[in-house]
């Protein structure tokens, strides 16, 4: 490993620290490689199928296939990047002064979430923990090339939603328990 790899941290790269803004930049990028991998399907296509016209449908369907899984793949990497940036807000800026570094965990960290008196109601505490259960899943035990999950962009959409409502109210209530302090 390069050295200066080694021992790095947040300090080393962040300037503002993550926000709600990082969940939609995360989205975004996704939106934008699948776009780019679709788009360059259709260029592909429209080439084959002049070039190659009695072929065409064949030599199509493979790369249409691998079109497609390229893509589901690419919304199983936005999964990750969603909840490090969750994982990351709650440890940085909602429990900072509470050594939540040492929390290992999804769960870890939503129970001290609760313990610091965010609301967190059941329902959505029961969600996240699916969610994490789900990244774990694709972490510890990944699919097989060109056999991805049954994960969807629309999926990650609803996962995005879910954190980026809780970390808006939570980071509201946080800001406005330091002005009332002041």
């Amino acid at each position: 490993m390069r050295e200066a790899l080694k021992n790095i941290s947040e300090s080393d790269y962040w300037v503002y620290g993550l926000g709600g803004d990082d969940y939609e930049y995360t989205i975004r990028l996704a939106k934008e490689f699948a776009e780019a991998k679709t788009t360059l399907f259709r260029q592909e296509s429209e080439r084959v199928r002049t070039e190659q016209p009695d072929e065409a449908d064949d030599i199509l369907d493979d790369v249409a296939y691998y079109t497609h899984t390229d893509n589901e793949y690419i919304w199983h990497f936005c999964l990750w990047r969603l909840q490090a940036i969750f994982e990351g807000i709650l440890v940085h800026k909602l429990l900072r002064d509470q050594k939540a570094e040492r929390l290992l965990g999804l769960k870890a960290k939503l129970d001290a979430i609760r313990a610091a008196g965010y609301p967190l109601s059941d329902q959505d505490y029961d969600e996240l923990i699916s969610w994490g259960k789900l990244r774990n899943a694709l972490s510890h035990a990944p699919q097989e090339q060109y056999r991805p999950g049954p994960l969807r962009d629309t999926d990650v959409f609803e996962y995005k939603d879910l954190v980026k409502r809780l970390t808006r109210a939570w980071l509201e209530s946080c800001l406005a328990a330091e002005f009332s302090h002041k």
